[in-house]
Formats: C-alpha cells, structure tokens, sequence
C-alpha cells in the first residue's frame, strides 16, 4: 500500500507539473499585444520597424508610440507603379512621408484608428521628373482573432498632387481604396503583415497617365520588429 501511495502522490505531482508546463505558453500568450494596422498601437515608449514587400513596391517606416493611444514615425518607399496605379507601371518613383496614427475606440473586440501621412513625391517617366505632395489619410479597424492574430480592414483616401512637367498639367488624384488583411504576432516582438487594398484612382485634369480615372492597386506583404 505505501508503495501505491507513493507511487499515486508521484503521478498527481508529475501530472501537476504538467499542466503547469504546458500552462507557461498560454501565459504568455496573454499578453497585451501590439499592431501596426490593426487598430492597435505600438505602445508607449516603443519603437517599431516595418519593411513591407509587393506590389506597388517596397517600402519601409519606422515607428514611435508617444503614448498609449498616438504614434509618430516616417516612411520611405520606392515604388515601381506610381502610388499603386497598375496602368502606369513600370515607372519608377519615391515616397517620403511622415506618418501620424491615433486610436479612436478599442473594446478589446473591434478597435479603429485613423491616420494621417503627409509627404512628397518623385516619379522619373521618361525624359522628365514628376514632383508632387501626398496628403493621405484613412481609417483602419481592427478584428483580434485572439492576442496573437487580428485581421483588419480599412478605408483610404490616399490624395496626392503631380504638379506641371514633360507637357502635363498639375494633376489631382482621389484614390478611393478599400482594403482588408492579417496581422499575425509571430513573437513578442516580431509581427508578419498582409495588406491588400484596391479601388479607383480619380485624376483632375485629364490624369497623367491618360483617362479620367484608374484602377489602383495595393498588395505587400511585411514584417515588423518592436525594439
């Protein structure tokens, strides 16, 4: 009987030690998480790089949460379809922007937050340069899956101005994009990104690439490091 004994106090041991192993992942993944377009900001104090790959090109911003609910960062991209429009591609081009991004609801279900990224613009078609100033903004809502996984959704009017060059007139485009992706918390501090948004681009002016509007097109996959 006392072996019996101690041999069942020894399996409720180990079967508790168990659970409390397999317990420590969960744990962890509990934790508060962190998005860079799923309506959830980076945090305070954190600071997260983002390089994003696909069409219209590649891109990469770096990212600071001031406080809990507002971000800061700045945004570099080379481009080789002028601000996603697929009729112009393959001219090659160049975004700087500065990129400002807020909450606006968070109830642990659904999140949204708006953002606004003024900049310029530089696309090179052939024999000319074209300088213009971008002033996008948009909305993004969030849908966590779980702490780990959130998919999301937005609605962008990312407008631009091309100004005069190589026999064009200044142009002003509305692109009107609707978009939805997935946000995938890979580690604590490693996230992987899917964006796909598209919709017409209206131009003033008869467009620069010919024709009163055109089909815009945004495809990237990304990958995010929080310092």
């Amino acid at each position: 009987m006392g072996a019996r004994g101690w041999s069942g106090r020894a399996a409720v041991r180990g079967a508790t030690l168990g659970v409390l192993l397999l317990a420590l992942p969960l744990k962890a993944a509990e934790e508060p998480s962190w998005s860079v377009e799923s309506g959830k900001m980076v945090g305070s104090g954190n600071t997260v790089f983002w390089g994003q790959v696909g069409f219209p090109g590649v891109w990469a911003e770096l990212i600071h949460g001031t406080d809990p609910t507002t971000e800061i960062g700045g945004k570099f991209a080379f481009n080789y379809a002028p601000e996603g429009v697929v009729e112009a591609c393959c001219i090659p081009g160049m975004d700087f922007q500065f990129l400002a991004r807020t909450s606006l609801f968070d109830n642990g279900r659904v999140r949204i937050a708006a953002r606004f990224d003024p900049g310029f613009l530089l696309y090179f078609p052939s024999r000319f340069t074209l300088f213009g100033i971008t002033f996008p903004v948009g909305i993004e809502f969030g849908f966590p899956v779980n702490r780990l996984l959130s998919l999301n959704a937005s609605f962008d009017l990312p407008m631009y101005v091309l100004f005069a060059g190589g026999g064009h007139a200044t142009t002003f485009a509305i692109p009107i994009l609707f978009g939805g992706g997935v946000e995938y918390l890979l580690r604590r501090d490693f996230a992987l990104t899917f964006k796909l948004k598209l919709g017409p681009t209206v131009f003033t002016g008869g467009g620069y690439i010919g024709g009163n509007a055109q089909f815009s097109l945004y495809a990237l996959m990304g990958a995010a490091y929080k310092f």
